[in-house]
């Protein structure tokens, strides 16, 4: 097993191989508590959850924001440092002051390694240049750097197969519209291997934690790119194909992909064979993988369509739902709210449903059954994937949540069923309803 307080370029190459709050928050006690599970409750008051103060940590300033990292090591940025403390004790782990007011946008983890990467965009909101480490996320040491991308970081892809990362950075971090420049870079050694820019402007998303009256924006509301072999597609203003060899476009397929300033409304592209499943303002598209035509427009079903599932001759495409409006600063319910059953060769609907309240989870695919699994506010609904026209609901059961905490919940609630160990997770919603937000097989 790879040491990972011991970080080579080599280790990292052996690695890949095989495998908070923001807003100048006061110099108060920064806390971590152990919680009891909630079984062992008896009542949803906060004196009685149980919780233990392992270890307290006093700022020397003022915290902009912290977060934690997936080491379970909290992260903090302030004014003049960067540092990581310790998870079992509080005390220090690691202090980068070189890296002095790091926004938290401007970090991120690499899943799966012990990279950190923290782009230092300091040369202003139109600088060209950004500076970017990569930190070993346990010694903070640096295990390399560059100059070599431009602007403000706005999106990172890693290609752990290809030992590379994609980077789209814009020149002005303070703009919601622009042509991103595409970098790869190795990723054991920060190497750059390409660059190459987006050929139409892109609408970018306010970040939720960033202030209010002088926003940045990045594409945390488009979601990530997909590689396939030697190609990435970026659903961004439409479906870009560009080969990962040289970082050339391949082909475009323009379209607007924007539902105002709401976040991620549309789903992950789905490949499939020699077609490309993509969603966009409440319709799917079907898209030649080699030549980027479109096969076939659906037609708007009146909302985002935020998850996809092919299955055999079938699409199916989830409607509506929750989602942070970065304008409202707020989450809000669009509806409709249900499933599109899609024909695969023509986008004809095959079914539709739209009576789900409240709130919507994603779908879960019983194909043994001929159901698709969802969740409203109140009840778990099973929907017959064998209807045509208007589908029949195989049942509907009345959700009932075995720890109902009401306003005052702070852990999650599980109620389970028959399913093979099919569970529906809830937590506290935007009122006083505990409502179902995900269903997991």
């Amino acid at each position: 097993m790879t040491d990972m307080r011991n970080i080579t370029r080599a280790s990292l190459r052996n690695l890949l191989g095989a495998g908070s709050k923001g807003g100048g928050l006061l110099p108060l006690l920064l806390c971590f508590l152990l919680v009891s599970p909630p079984h062992l409750m008896s009542a949803p008051q906060p004196q009685q959850f149980g919780a233990a103060l392992l270890w307290s940590h006093k700022p020397a300033e003022d915290i902009k924001w912290y977060r934690v990292m997936e080491t379970g090591a909290p992260l903090i940025g302030t004014s003049s440092s960067l540092y990581a403390l310790n998870a079992e004790t509080g005390e220090s782990l690691w202090r980068r002051d070189d890296l002095k007011g790091i926004n938290e946008f401007e970090t991120h983890e690499l899943a799966g390694t012990p990279l950190l990467l923290v782009a230092d965009n300091s040369g202003g909101i139109t600088s060209r240049k950004t500076k970017l480490f990569a930190l070993d996320a346990l010694t903070g040491e640096t295990v390399w750097e560059t100059d070599k991308l431009r602007g403000s970081t706005v999106a990172v892809a890693p290609n752990y197969e290809k030992n590379m990362i994609v980077f789209l950075t814009t020149v002005n971090s303070s703009a919601a519209k622009d042509k991103p420049d595409i970098a790869a870079l190795k990723l054991d050694t920060g190497e750059l291997l390409w660059q190459s820019e987006f050929t139409e402007n892109v609408d970018l998303y306010g970040i939720e934690r960033g202030s209010k009256y002088f926003p940045k924006f990045d594409l945390s509301g488009a979601q990530q790119p997909i590689f396939d072999g030697d190609s990435v597609y970026f659903t961004y203003a439409g479906l870009h194909r560009f080969n990962l060899t040289d970082g050339k476009l391949v082909w475009k397929l323009p379209y607007d992909v924007t539902e105002g300033k709401i976040k991620n409304a549309n789903a992950q592209a789905v490949i499939e064979g020699d077609t490309i499943y993509t969603s966009a303002k409440g319709q799917v598209r079907a898209v030649d993988k080699q030549t980027g035509a479109a096969k076939w427009t659906s037609k708007d079903f009146g909302g985002g369509i935020v998850e996809m599932l092919p299955r055999g001759d079938v699409i199916y495409g989830r409607l509506g739902g929750t989602f942070y409006d970065f304008g409202k600063r707020e989450y809000v319910v669009k509806k409709p709210l249900g499933v599109v059953a899609l024909d695969k060769k023509t986008g004809a609907p095959v079914w539709f449903y739209d009576k789900a309240g409240g709130s919507l989870t994603n779908m879960v695919l019983l194909p043994e059954q001929n159901t698709i699994l969802i969740a409203d506010e109140k009840n778990l609904i099973g929907l017959d994937t064998n209807s045509t026209g208007k589908v029949k609901e195989a049942f509907k059961t009345k959700l009932e949540f075995k720890y109902n905490l009401g306003t005052a919940a702070t852990v999650a609630k599980v109620a389970k069923f028959g399913f093979g160990g099919l569970s529906a997770i809830g937590s506290k919603g935007a009122d006083t309803t505990d409502n179902p937000v995900a269903l997991i097989r």
